[in-house]
């Protein structure tokens, strides 16, 4: 089953955020929280106009695919099939993508600063797919050539 919706309106990024922000109201935390809710209101939206219940979850794995443009997020969610693969850990698949990221661009480590490696910035990132390996199902490939 495939699941499409958009949101109107500009994606907000999620601020750091401290126990603090539960009581004080600033104002990144706030645009934040809108967007949340924008985007849950799409979603059940979505659901509404596909026939479905208010409470239909996907129940196994699922491959996002989120486009943020200047005034919209298009969003597309899609069950996996086959049996997914994660590496020992216990991250979600966003955080082990922050680590690699990160791993490209220079850190500030204490008093030094290491020379960049691949980019200067994370914010040079435009498009990442992340996944895990899926055995006996669809998978995304990389391309070699």
């Amino acid at each position: 089953m495939r699941f499409r919706f958009v949101v109107e309106g500009s994606p907000v990024p999620k601020p750091r955020m401290t126990q603090r922000d539960q009581w004080e109201k600033r104002p990144e935390v706030i645009r934040y929280r809108e967007y949340a809710d924008a985007v849950r209101a799409a979603c059940i939206d979505a659901k509404r106009s596909m026939g479905l219940p208010d409470s239909f979850l996907f129940d196994g794995s699922v491959a996002v695919q989120a486009i943020f443009g200047r005034d919209y997020t298009l969003v597309q969610i899609e069950e996996v099939v086959g049996r997914v693969i994660r590496p020992k850990g216990r991250g979600d698949l966003d955080n082990y993508g922050k680590s690699m990221i990160e791993g490209l661009h220079a850190q500030k480590t204490g008093v030094a600063s290491l020379a960049p490696i691949l980019l200067v910035d994370d914010k040079q990132v435009a498009w990442v797919e992340l996944g895990f390996e899926i055995q006996n199902g669809n998978r995304w490939r990389i391309d070699n050539g």
